[in-house]
């Protein structure tokens, strides 16, 4: 429909072409997506549907950002059946588009949203260029060996949920284990098959991992599980499990039986902690005196400081 037409468009007409819009949006599925390029998770894209979506830092925020710069309630994007819009929800920093502060305006296709520190892009009808962002976020978010989590994603999480423990703490504890004598080895063997072996200590974390738990590769053969919700001795005999499960399955690794142990260090959240340093602290200490006690063996931090 012509430009020239569009204008003299009656008011039923508009809302008769509106709600084909939202029609053919519900039966084409997403038509936008918000990309992050500066901030966390950066890379990450977010795919924007027919339902209004509010940014911001409270947890009842759809896209939340854990930003001390960003207002609890930043901004809110919504289809109006025709065009996406952005809405700033009186914000303490303002929201900018294109370096402009708005209170409302329209989004289109390379539009760059800001706020406290965070950068958004919006790619609208663009699969290929959210696929490829999406395809960024995974390589810069994992491991590339093992697929798992990588260290610096585990840090912005055991921060975020550290911070909530503070607010309200619902119990947090943190392992820290080492394969144990991983350089014989690889020594012994080589290297692929080292990284076998650790492909398979992977496989074997992920089967044993529970509800709402991240399990991380820190480097080389050292990993860290992150538990909420479970106190010290909750994790501690989930430990014990998991290390008689490892314990108890040599791996045949082409054509070698490689036994497989463990040495696993357990800490849980204190108040007393004020960061995720100390926790790590606390548990890499335990993970210490496990190896001290002669490895394969689980260990619980003693005293927690912070």
């Amino acid at each position: 429909m012509g430009g020239k037409e569009h204008a003299f468009l009656t008011d039923d007409h508009r809302t008769t072409e509106r709600f084909y819009n939202l029609a053919t949006a519900a039966t084409e599925g997403v038509s936008a997506t918000l990309v992050v390029i500066r901030g966390e998770p950066f890379g990450k894209s977010f795919e924007l549907g027919l339902k209004p979506v509010t940014i911001g830092r409270s947890n009842a925020c759809d896209l939340q950002f854990g930003e001390e710069s960003v207002s609890r309630r930043q901004c809110q994007i919504a289809f109006d059946g025709e065009s996406y819009y952005i809405t700033d929800l009186q914000s303490t920093n303002r929201t900018q588009v294109n370096g402009d502060d708005i209170s409302r305006c329209q989004l289109k296709d390379g539009d760059r949203i800001a706020f406290g520190g965070v950068v958004l892009k919006f790619v609208a009808s663009d699969a290929v260029e959210a696929a490829y962002h999406s395809d960024m976020y995974a390589r810069a978010s994992s491991d590339p060996l093992t697929g798992i989590a990588n260290r610096r994603v585990f840090d912005q999480a055991l921060d975020q949920v550290v911070r909530a423990q503070h607010k309200a703490p619902v119990g947090l504890s943190l392992a820290m284990l080492d394969l144990d004598r991983f350089k014989e080895v690889n020594d012994r063997y080589d290297h692929l098959v080292g990284d076998q072996v650790l492909k398979k200590l992977t496989d074997i974390l992920n089967r044993q991992r529970g509800e709402g738990e991240l399990i991380a590769r820190l480097g080389g053969e050292e990993f860290a599980i992150m538990m909420p919700g479970l106190s010290l001795r909750e994790a501690f005999g989930k430990m014990e499990s998991l290390r008689h499960a490892i314990a108890r399955a040599p791996q045949l690794i082409e054509d070698h039986e490689i036994a497989i142990t463990i040495s696993v260090g357990v800490a849980e959240f204190s108040p007393h902690m004020r960061s995720q340093q100390a926790l790590l602290r606390a548990a890499d200490q335990a993970l210490f005196e496990a190896k001290a006690a002669g490895r394969n063996c689980v260990r619980m931090a003693e005293s927690q400081s912070a």
